[in-house]
C-alpha cells in the first residue's frame, strides 16, 4: 500500500482479448496490469498495434477526480478508488478513447 499515491505497472503472462460485439477489438500476449494513483483494483493495458479497431478521443470530458473514492483514515489522506468507482475515473495523465 505504500505505492498507493503512484502509478504503478507490471508486465502479465495472459493474453488478453475484448469483443466488441462480434469482433475481437483486442488480442494481445503483451498486456500490462497498471494500477492509477489511488486506485486500488487494476487495469489492463495493451500496445495499440494489438487494438484491431478504430480509437477515437472520447466524448466526455475528465471527471475531477480529488475528492472521488473511498476515505481511509490511517491509510491514505485521499480517497481511494475502490471496485465502486469506474474505470473511466482517471487519476494519471493520457489520452482518453473510445472503440469503434
Amino acid at each position: 500500500m505504500s505505492g498507493l499515491g503512484e502509478l504503478r505497472h507490471e508486465p502479465t503472462a495472459k493474453r488478453i482479448r475484448a469483443q466488441l460485439g462480434e469482433a475481437t477489438v483486442v488480442d494481445s500476449t503483451r498486456a500490462a496490469l497498471v494500477w492509477e494513483p489511488r486506485r486500488v483494483v487494476p487495469t489492463y493495458a495493451v500496445p495499440v498495434e494489438d487494438v484491431r479497431a478504430e480509437l477515437t478521443p472520447a466524448g466526455a470530458a475528465p471527471a475531477d477526480t480529488e475528492e472521488v473514492g473511498f476515505s481511509i483514515p490511517g491509510l491514505s489522506s485521499r480517497p481511494v478508488l475502490d471496485p465502486s468507482i469506474p474505470f473511466g475515473v482517471h487519476t494519471a495523465d493520457g489520452e482518453v478513447v473510445d472503440v469503434r
